[in-house]
């Protein structure tokens, strides 16, 4: 029986110890309130979207570094420099585009640019399976779609611009 008396002492020291250091590593009431806790609104702002998409159409360089599939693909141009050399520091410099001067987001911007970078980056990965989606509709009609038939034209590009919004 003593052994199991010693486990409960050390067990209940240890929870005691975690008990502390757990409450040494949060953060003071002072800093908590600096954070602030919000999410960057895509749906409803339009036009962070828009600055997205016309860097990236711009951009060419930037496109082949965030959507390479089979492995890295030369660059035509010397002159045609992609923004930076990997998607993290492409996704900075998108974010730096789209928040650094917006007026809701650029005192946030400023304080978290990780934050900012992660969302760029998980944008840009809804919109490529948003495309992914409407692409499959339009190749699933079997022939494509038949101009002549105005009516599956219309229903497919109603559908398919209700998924992008």
């Amino acid at each position: 029986m003593p052994a199991l008396r010693h486990l409960a002492r050390r067990s209940a020291r240890l929870r005691a110890n975690t008990q502390e250091a757990s409450s040494s590593q949060r953060q003071p009431e002072s800093n908590r309130q600096d954070t602030i806790k919000f999410a960057i609104q895509w749906e409803r702002d339009h036009a962070l979207t828009t600055i997205l998409i016309n860097h990236l159409t711009t951009h060419p360089p930037d496109c082949r570094i965030l959507f390479y599939s089979d492995g890295k693909k030369a660059m035509p141009n010397i002159d045609d420099a992609p923004s930076g050399k990997d998607k993290n520091e492409i996704h900075d410099v998108i974010a730096k585009l789209i928040f650094a001067t917006h007026p809701k987001y650029k005192t946030a911007y400023h304080q978290d640019l990780k934050k900012f970078r992660v969302s760029v980056a998980n944008r840009i990965t809804a919109l490529k399976n948003k495309y992914k989606k409407c692409k499959a509709k339009f190749s699933a009609t079997g022939a494509g779609v038949v101009p002549l038939d105005a009516t599956t034209l219309n229903n497919l590009l109603g559908e398919s611009f209700i998924l992008i919004s």
